[in-house]
Order: C-alpha cells, then structure tokens, then sequence
C-alpha cells in the first residue's frame, strides 16, 4: 500500500497515505460482497476498523490479542443488551414493569447517563 500510495502521489501531485488507499480499496471489496450477497448485519455497513484497529495496534502500550478483542467486544454487546432491558423497563406502561427497573439498574450498575442515552437515529427508524 505504501508503495502504491507513493506512486499515485507521484503522478497526481495530491497526498494519498497507505492508510487512505487502503480503505478506499476495502470499501470497494465491502461493496461488491454486498452486491454479491455474500455479507450481511454489521459487514454490510461497511464501517470502520479503526476503533478494532487501535485496540489491537496501539501506539503505545501492549495490543490485545485476538481473544481478548473478542471478549472486548462480547462484553460490549452484553452491556448494551442490559441497557436495552432497563430501558424496556423505564418505558413500559405496566407500573409492576416499572417498578424493576431499581433493582435491575442498581444489580448491573447503570449509570443514568447509560439509561437515558438517545438510541442513534438508525435504531429509532428501525424501531417505527
């Protein structure tokens, strides 16, 4: 990449870094497994790697292996699924629903912050 970078800043005069290059090309690669049908859920969304990308890299301190980045990211998905129960909990219309949500946010620790949090517009549309 870095070799190719050189080379197309040489001809257009215009920066391009290794880095950028090769988004632009994994994008593509995204892109066409979509078309395919070969990808679906969260490699459909072509998103990013940079957060993975700087846990397992960083440019200081020890990287995360693999299994740890995997246990990351589980424990990601397990505290969001905790949220969203205490959140089922604050909305719901039954008072005797209401009422566990105390002992639910106090046994797993939620911060109000983490309790009131807006979902991103993509899951409010997703939820109408």
């Amino acid at each position: 990449m870095r070799h190719a970078a050189d080379e197309i800043t040489r001809r257009t005069g215009k920066k391009m870094n290794p880095d950028d290059l090769q988004a632009i090309i994994w994008y593509a690669e995204k892109h066409h497994y979509e078309d395919k049908g070969w990808t679906r859920g969260q490699g459909a969304e072509k998103g990013s790697f940079d957060e993975a990308a700087d846990l397992a890299f960083p440019k200081s301190g020890k990287p995360m292996t693999s299994t740890e980045l995997r246990e990351h990211y589980q424990q990601m998905a397990h505290r969001a699924d905790v949220i969203e129960k205490a959140q089922e909990y604050l909305h719901h219309e039954k008072p005797t629903m209401q009422a566990k949500l105390g002992p639910y946010v106090f046994l797993h620790e939620i911060t109000p912050e983490e309790l009131y949090k807006e979902p991103p517009p993509e899951q409010e549309e997703e939820a109408a």
